[in-house]
This record gives structure tokens, sequence and C-alpha cells, in this order.
């Protein structure tokens, strides 16, 4: 395992005690609240923690599909509103809004609508 050359740490496991190798102090705090969680509510698989944790590698390597999430459009839009007007309008720029569509926005909350709207295709 990579260590990030950072605050490397001796790993050992747990259940036997073992010395694992050595890991960043970082993805030892990670590994070990990921062992944990895994002991507290994936009793019940048949698998591995490892083997879990494989899947969860192809899932995320799968990619997005070309559905917005509710939430994510929420996330989305708050992120945008928190942006100064300069960026904000970059943003509209990069998602081809008109200019003056841009310009017809006198505020962040109108350019957060026009935003939501080129993000959700006018949906």
């Amino acid at each position: 395992m990579k260590t990030g050359c950072f605050n490397p740490c001796v790993d050992h496991n747990h259940v036997s005690g073992m010395v694992r190798g050595v890991i960043s102090m970082e993805g030892n705090t990670f590994l070990g609240r990921v062992e944990n969680s895994f002991r507290r509510f994936g009793t019940s698989s048949e698998l591995s923690l490892s083997e879990v944790l494989r899947n969860i590698a192809d899932y995320l390597d799968q990619g997005d599909t070309d559905y917005l999430h509710p939430v994510g459009l929420k996330q989305l839009a708050s992120r945008f509103n928190r942006l100064v007007l300069e960026d904000q309008v970059f943003a509209l720029k990069m998602l081809k809004a008109k200019k003056s569509e841009i310009k017809a926005c006198t505020n962040s909350k109108q350019r957060t609508s026009l935003y939501r709207k080129l993000i959700t295709n006018g949906k």
C-alpha cells in the first residue's frame, strides 16, 4: 500500500495483532474507520472487507450516469450561489448562457436560477 510519504506509521491487523506494513498516518486512520464501520454494519454480508471495497471501487470506476440527482442539483446550485459575481458569470458562460441572459440577471438569485436551468437543460 502506498504511504504517501507523509507521516508514515506501522499498521497492524486488529484481529490478529500482526504487522501489515507501513502506511501514512492519514491512511491508517481512514483504514481503521473503514474496518470499524465494516465490523459494525457489514456483519450480515458473506463478503470480506477487501471484496466489499473492490466492489465499491468497481462501482465508482464505472462513472456517472446522465441523470442529475435532485440533491445533487441542490448542492451544485448552492455552491454556485456562494461564488462571487465574476465566477458566477464565468460559470454561466462556460455553460453557453447567452450574454443577454446573463445581463438580464441583476442579482445572485437570478443568476442561480439561470444556472439551474442550464444544468438541467431547461427542465
